[in-house]
């Protein structure tokens, strides 16, 4: 594969920032389209993307957040541990396309496998988000006003 030859398909980018997660998924660009230059670019992307979501999440843990839940609403716990497990699962997703990435092979071997991959660790990590706030709801209902 030349420098000249593009990827025909969409590739998905994103970065998770500290203040809102959500705008991971909304930055989400198209590289497929451009040369082999945009390889370099994944993997840049994949690695600051990968460094931001590790702090994110062990900013998260060291918030006390899953500990509160614990405490105050203990039947609460499996669904804490579990979103607290997927937090080193979507890291680890992240570690594997950068290796992906770092292979020898040609990208046209592997480009199609990390849009895959990093396709599901979006829908993961939007579940994730969703399942968190889910959480902290259960944990600290709002008041229900309109009820008589």
């Amino acid at each position: 594969m030349t420098d000249e030859q593009t990827f025909q398909e969409p590739m998905i980018l994103c970065e998770v920032r500290l203040e809102n997660p959500q705008d991971v998924l909304k930055e989400i660009s198209d590289l497929f389209c451009e040369s082999t230059e945009a390889v370099t670019r994944l993997r840049e992307r994949l690695e600051r993307l990968t460094e931001q979501a590790a702090s994110r999440f062990a900013s998260e843990e060291r918030s006390g957040r899953y500990e509160e839940v614990l405490c105050q609403a203990p039947w609460l716990t499996a669904r804490a541990q579990e979103l607290q497990q997927q937090h080193s699962d979507l890291v680890e997703a992240l570690h594997r396309m950068r290796s992906l990435c770092e292979s020898d092979d040609s990208p046209a071997a592997w480009w199609q496998r990390v849009q895959q991959e990093f396709e599901d660790f979006a829908d993961l990590l939007k579940e994730h988000e969703a399942a968190e706030n889910n959480l902290l709801s259960e944990m600290h209902p709002e008041p229900e006003w309109g009820r008589d």
